[in-house]
């Protein structure tokens, strides 16, 4: 097949988006497609397989520019690949356009939805905008999806959201695959024991991490709080990562008198994110904001056990005290961490579950079930009957 990938956010921007549709390319690829990515912001270099549209000063969110309504010159060059479907990872500018190519070449659409932007409007509008803003966001994420043969949601949470939104399409629950060979790898215990004496963590300390973006939906706030109550004196709170809510969280720890106990990285690069989760011995999570959350996935490839806010993001995919450990409200966490550093067994054997479970989540499987869906969008597209096409995918779905 020749695959089409719009998206408003590409390379040179790297995040959760971003990741998702290199995971899904590279392995595409790999199943013998072609997959052509359409996107903006325009680069001096050349690139292989990447159209960009000319951008406007604007972004939707941070990384997520907004693209001129329509090229003419990119929509020739789109006509010219003769794409069998066009998958969208947008609703706003290049979705658009997305949608334009999908109806004026007749090609099926198939569409990933992964951000819940009602969670994010703090960054796009006042206080006073929001209910307006919501509304139209809420419509424009509907119409978009209705455009599309077949809406991937990476969770439960996101299915219901868009069947909330009244989503017609046929949607189907693919979580977002990982590169399990990157964090099951075995890394060598030296640079383990020198980037923990790099960050003054004693051999004996007890390591919970969070890593990700800092930023206030991520709710690292009460994480860092949980500290206070934790009983042992060798513990220390790793936050990987960088983010516009960094300053106030370090104003926070520096209130609370826990610079000896919480650790700021900053960012850290790609290659040395693998050694950072086995270098904790707890990670946690504690965002409700998250349509799915690939830290979650790369923490239990790594063999770092898992305490996490109890949401449909991740208990459709696993069990509470079997792969991980839940917490309902934030007061929670300290209580489940002071259990889990005193519960070794514990540790252990959700620690066993889920490097059994991981598998199942693999970006091979992942590419897998998006070709599935591919073709049923384009067998819908073929056919005059519009009843949805049963498919099967490889991995266990919650009984909801």
């Amino acid at each position: 097949m020749k695959i089409g990938i719009f998206t408003d956010t590409y390379f040179p921007n790297v995040n959760g988006v971003v990741r998702s549709i290199e995971t899904l390319r590279e392995n595409l690829e790999k199943r013998g497609h072609e997959v052509y990515i359409i996107t903006t912001v325009k680069l001096d270099k050349k690139e292989d397989k990447v159209l960009r549209v000319s951008n406007l000063p604007i972004e939707i969110l941070e990384g997520y520019k907004v693209a001129l309504p329509y090229s003419n010159r990119v929509f020739k060059a789109v006509k010219k690949l003769e794409l069998d479907v066009i998958h969208t990872h947008t609703e706003w500018s290049i979705g658009a356009f997305a949608r334009i190519c999908s109806k004026r070449l007749k090609l099926p659409m198939v569409h990933t939805f992964h951000t819940m932007y009602e969670n994010y409007l703090h960054y796009i509008t006042k206080q006073r905008g929001q209910v307006i803003s919501k509304q139209l966001m809420k419509s424009i994420v509907k119409g978009h999806s209705n455009s599309a043969k077949y809406v991937i949601a990476p969770s439960l949470k996101a299915k219901n959201t868009l069947e909330n939104y009244k989503v017609r399409s046929n949607i189907e629950i693919v979580p977002t695959g990982i590169e399990l060979s990157k964090f099951k790898e075995k890394i060598n215990q030296e640079l383990i024991n020198k980037k923990r004496e790099e960050l003054k963590i004693d051999k004996n300390d007890f390591v919970a991490m969070y890593l990700g973006r800092i930023a206030k939906e991520k709710n690292i706030e009460p994480i860092i709080k949980s500290v206070l109550n934790i009983k042992i004196s060798n513990f220390k709170l790793v936050i990987v990562g960088d983010g516009p809510e960094r300053k106030n969280l370090e104003k926070i720890v520096k209130e609370n008198n826990l610079e000896n106990k919480v650790i700021f990285t900053g960012q850290a690069a790609m290659e040395d994110v693998p050694m950072y989760y086995k270098m904790a011995n707890l990670f946690i999570q504690a965002s409700n904001t998250e349509t799915q959350g690939l830290t979650i996935f790369e923490s239990m490839a790594s063999g770092t056990p898992l305490l996490v806010r109890f949401d449909t993001n991740i208990n459709s995919f696993f069990e509470n005290r079997v792969e991980c450990v839940y917490f309902n409200e934030e007061e929670e966490i300290s209580e489940k961490i002071n259990e889990l550093i005193e519960n070794k067994d514990l540790l252990n054997y959700i620690r066993k579950n889920a490097l059994e479970r991981i598998d199942e989540f693999s970006a091979e499987k992942f590419a897998e079930n998006i070709e599935k869906i591919y073709l049923a969008a384009i067998e819908l597209k073929k056919s005059r009957n519009k009843k949805k096409i049963k498919l099967k995918f490889s991995f266990r779905k919650n009984k909801n």
